[in-house]
């Protein structure tokens, strides 16, 4: 059985000044807006002390009080807690009592947790911020239905604790170690002030506020002030002081800390850090502002749903990440996993009044893929069932509240090609959504994002308003028809969309290298800013990467110059349709590329009935579709699979990488002019194409059946290849010579149709240039 993990978080650190409203302590507690952004970007221990975490400290060490908390009358056990008695393993280790000498903390323990997102490595190299505490089980005196509020059980609990003649006789002066505010001011001083600094209380079942809808979101923590038996250091009595309050979790349900052996455990560790952060930031999740909505929350700690990892931003506003600022153009700049070593790039494009950068890309290098001691373990690994593996996660930070990290408008400009798009519900609709399409409309800046984040489609009554959620299997109906009781067909039967995720959920969504390697402001999404109207004239290029060091190398440029002069962006929105009706030749088509300075485009393309071999089909073309001569569309049971891509090619001959591959069932065109029954006369038409490689189309008319003979001669007039040899009806016909496995070279087709009389009806030579 999975435990879940229900826990009350008290925090007593923050004392608010009699009279002063919010907006005044967040003015004299961090001072200017300038002073913040000068301080936090340039990165000197001592203000990013004070500046990077808004009220508690995210430097030096900080030893919290651990509690748990059981009922009297809770005696329920499970495989995870076995004799409800004893703490298990895994609780009785949620954070470390010292900070170890080897410099590693307990696997998945809270110490480890947040020693890893401060910047520690997990093998040896400590973070910024040590948390270690002691850990206490407490029973309480009352059985459960004995308490009216949360208050009485917390009030009784530290009670016990608290009592010099008792079992536990804590000494809290061991967790006054901190001054937060003094006078109204954060201080983050490394003294004792008389409060308590920081309190996890951890139910085992359900706190009595939460009663009966036990489930996680916004439980607020009854209390107040607590004057305890101790004093510190300086004489002072100790005291717990109020909080805000913080999030229940079960801990009877689900399993302990996160480790790579059993990774459904991890919320027991992440969801109270991610209560922790709270007090780090001081704000709300990042996603309860209307514009952080969508794919965030698959890649930061701080949201409703938190993935339990903390992004490059969140690790920047801590103070932990001091990003690469590109201040001018860069042929080389590299930047080594984020999760493991802290790095980042930032490439500033607004800023206020006061010279304080507020609008930036924050480029993160994400990989899931690394040593357990050293891997982030609580890194997003995949989505909708698909793995990430490695790439770039590009972090557009619209408009940085300089105060309130949690208040930034934050997003993600997903590599995946999508700028401005729309559902479009298909034929069968309302009840069956699988032919539901995804198609462009006209450019919204203020209300449309690349990551399909504001999607909506009104299907029968409802009103689908997350794209998110027109993904398969986002409920446990599935899919299929019949749809068992008590789904209904509409939740059924519905999947995806061009078979990827609905958003940020294929490796696709990454910028990588030889895939998605250009974001600048030429490239979709683009670097525009978040008017949608103003460029930014910078962006980057991935040179290269190395895969021993994680490490990608990128060309940054921050000038609509150097951005020109990168190769061009990756071609957008491969399609294929028909080109004439129902029966028509293969179209492929593509949005058109935005460098001025485009040259033209390459097409390729494989078949299966080639050996599934690329060949460029047209090597220059200014148009943005290629018509393929040789295949009738036939997306419902054609006999072939033809795959195509296209790259562009700018005026100094750089190729930008090749567009995503598209496929369809198609039928080998046999019949050149559809007005007609058959040929009025035998010929052998040019090959196509021709030079080649490695395969190319025959083509020849018999006006009336014939034997016919088709063999290929090299240059010295031998025998290589025998295409045809037989009885062949009237007709229009065409047969492919794949000639991989031979060398490059002059190559004849000798073509002879006879009557059944042996009288020759035509007899011909063609000469084939291949080239290799």
């Amino acid at each position: 059985m999975r435990i879940h993990f229900q826990y009350m978080l008290l925090l007593s650190m923050l004392s608010f000044v009699a009279g002063q409203t919010l907006a005044q302590l967040e003015e004299i507690t961090c001072g200017t807006t300038a002073e913040h952004a000068q301080q936090s970007y340039l990165g000197s221990p001592t203000n990013v002390v004070r500046n990077g975490g808004k009220e508690i400290t995210t430097q030096g060490i900080l030893r919290v009080l651990v509690i748990y908390v059981r009922f009297v009358d809770d005696t329920r056990v499970s495989s995870d807690w076995p004799d409800y008695n004893v703490l298990p393993p895994y609780s009785q280790y949620f954070v470390d009592p010292s900070v170890p000498q080897n410099g590693i903390y307990t696997p998945g323990s809270m110490s480890d947790f947040i020693d890893r997102a401060s910047g520690g490595d997990g093998s040896g190299s400590l973070g910024n911020l040590k948390v270690i505490g002691d850990v206490y089980y407490v029973t309480t005196d009352q059985p459960r239905s004995s308490y009216l509020s949360d208050f009485e059980v917390h009030q009784n609990v530290i009670a016990k604790l608290d009592d010099p003649n008792g079992k536990y006789n804590v000494n809290f002066a061991l967790y006054d170690e901190w001054t937060f505010m003094s006078g109204g001011f954060f201080v983050h001083s490394n003294l004792p002030d008389g409060i308590v600094d920081y309190i996890f209380i951890n139910w085992r079942d359900c706190s009595i506020s939460s009663n009966p809808d036990c489930r996680w979101g916004g439980i607020k923590t009854i209390w107040t002030s607590y004057n305890t038996n101790d004093v510190n250091e300086n004489g002072q009595p100790i005291q717990i002081v109020p909080t805000s309050g913080g999030t229940a979790y079960r801990m009877f349900d689900w399993g302990g800390p996160f480790d790579a052996d059993n990774n459904a455990k991890e919320n027991t560790i992440y969801y109270p850090g991610e209560e922790f952060f709270h007090y780090v930031y001081g704000g709300n999740h990042i996603d309860e502002n209307g514009l952080n909505v969508g794919n965030v929350q698959n890649f930061s700690l701080m949201t409703a749903n938190a993935s339990g990892n903390l992004c490059a931003f969140e690790r920047y506003r801590a103070g932990w990440l001091i990003p690469d600022i590109i201040a001018g153009n860069h042929d080389i700049r590299g930047i080594l996993d984020t999760h493991i070593n802290n790095e980042a790039m930032m490439i500033p494009i607004r800023r206020d009044n006061n010279d304080n950068i507020i609008e930036y890309f924050l480029i993160e290098n994400y990989h899931t893929i690394n040593d357990y001691t050293s891997a982030n373990l609580f890194l997003e690994r995949s989505l909708f069932g698909r793995p990430f593996t490695k790439g770039l996660l590009v972090y557009h930070i619209e408009d940085e509240h300089l105060i309130d990290a949690m208040s930034s408008h934050l997003d993600i400009e997903c590599a995946d090609g999508l700028w401005d798009w729309t559902a479009v519900q298909g034929a069968s609709t309302p009840l069956d959504r699988t032919d539901d399409l995804i198609g462009h409309v006209t450019p919204s800046y203020q209300n449309s994002f690349d990551e399909r984040d504001f999607i909506s489609i009104t299907i029968g009554s409802t009103l689908w308003t997350d794209y998110q959620a027109l993904k398969a299997f986002d409920n446990s109906c599935g899919i299929g028809n019949p749809c068992n009781a008590p789904c209904t067909a509409l939740q059924c039967n519905h999947g995806w969309r061009y078979t990827k995720s609905s958003y940020l959920g294929d490796n696709e969504d990454f910028f990588r290298e030889n895939e998605s390697d250009v974001f600048n402001s030429f490239s979709n999404p683009s670097t525009f800013l978040a008017d949608g109207i103003t460029n930014s004239h910078s962006g980057f290029e991935i040179v290269s990467y190395n895969a021993t060091s994680k490490e990608y190398f990128l060309r940054v440029a921050v000038d609509d110059s150097s951005v020109q002069n990168m190769k061009p962006s990756k071609p957008q929105n491969p399609l294929l349709s028909s080109n004439n009706g129902q029966y028509g030749n293969i179209r492929f088509s593509w949005t058109a590329n935005q460098e001025p300075d485009l040259a033209s485009y390459e097409v390729s393309r494989k078949v299966n009935l080639y050996g599934n071999v690329w060949q460029v089909m047209v090597a220059a073309t200014t148009n943005t579709y290629w018509v393929d001569p040789e295949f009738l569309y036939a997306p419902g049971g054609g006999d072939f699979v033809p795959t195509y891509r296209v790259r562009a090619k700018d005026n100094q001959a750089k190729y930008s990488s090749y567009s995503d591959e598209v496929s369809v069932r198609a039928e080998l065109l046999k019949i050149a002019l559809l007005d007609e029954d058959k040929p009025k006369e035998f010929s052998l038409r040019p090959g196509f194409p021709n030079p080649f490689n490695p395969s190319t189309q025959i083509r020849f008319d018999l006006a009336e059946a014939s034997n016919v003979t088709l063999v290929i001669y090299d240059i010295l007039g031998r025998q290589v290849a025998e295409l045809v040899k037989g009885e062949v009806e009237a007709g229009y016909h065409s047969i492919i010579w794949n000639a991989s496995s031979f060398a490059s070279g002059i190559y004849l087709a000798r073509f002879i149709a006879t009557h059944a009389n042996g009288a020759v009806r035509l007899s011909t030579t063609q000469k084939l240039l291949l080239t290799k």
